[in-house]
């Protein structure tokens, strides 16, 4: 019974670092894509200016 519960937890804490990764990922390339997009507005900008 403990080695299952111990396995049980190890599995939920596997699966949350998985969720946790997928997360930061997902948060990391939108930052990226919204940086980059305002590195295009602002290089437009420049160049009409």
């Amino acid at each position: 019974m403990q080695q299952s519960l111990a396995l049980l937890s190890m599995i939920v804490q596997g699966k949350f670092l998985i969720y946790f990764l997928g997360a930061l990922i997902i948060f990391v390339y939108s930052l990226n894509s919204v940086t980059i997009h305002m590195f295009i507005k602002l290089s437009t900008l420049m160049l009409q200016g």
